[in-house]
């Protein structure tokens, strides 16, 4: 299979057989290589069901254990919408686990190495998943402070509020509460 560079269900199929052989570099290189060669690569072509879903997850996994987060958390994500189709990701064992891994990234990896704007991005998206009421609200809390470190001061307090309309008595939310009473209202505009 080393030497079938050309044929992507062959090297799809040694990047399965290095995840699950503790060869992940190797796998990670053949999978960075094709996805800059071969523009609509897909590795569902190649894997069938469980092999694909596998692939899919040892790799985001991968990206993630080599601090590569965005990359981790958009192939969580098409696991994710690989398995909604027809319902049968929410059956397997780790459907719970792929949310968490997500969670984490969204709201707590990439927005820690992000600015502020790019954060709100993040956490915004971890807010698509379905969360409940208190991580809800953690998030817009999130999104407030950030917005506030923007300068966007009303912004910030419509956020605020939606957090807190989520859940009244929220933790943490001393300091941005203080700040906005001292701030006013001087959003650019």
């Amino acid at each position: 299979m080393r030497q079938k560079r050309d044929d992507l269900g062959a090297q799809t199929r040694l990047m399965l057989y290095c995840l699950l052989n503790d060869m992940g570099d190797e796998a990670l290189e053949i999978h960075d290589r094709l996805r800059k060669e071969v523009k609509a690569y897909d590795p569902a072509e190649h894997l069938e069901g469980r092999d694909h879903v596998d692939f899919l997850f040892l790799i985001a996994e991968l990206y993630e254990l080599r601090n590569r987060p965005i990359e981790a958390a958009n192939t969580y994500e098409e696991l994710l919408r690989s398995g909604n189709g027809n319902g049968s990701m929410r059956n397997k064992f780790y459907y719970k686990e792929l949310q968490f891994r997500l969670r984490n990234l969204y709201f707590r990896t990439l927005p820690g190495q992000s600015a502020p704007r790019e954060a709100i991005r993040y956490y915004r998206r971890g807010l698509k998943m379905g969360l409940p009421k208190k991580e809800k609200a953690f998030a817009h809390k999130k999104i407030a402070e950030c917005y506030f470190q923007c300068g966007k001061v009303d912004q910030a307090r419509q956020t605020l509020d939606i957090a807190l309309r989520l859940m009244p008595n929220l933790k943490g939310i001393k300091k941005i509460t203080r700040n906005l009473s001292e701030a006013g209202s001087n959003d650019p505009n």
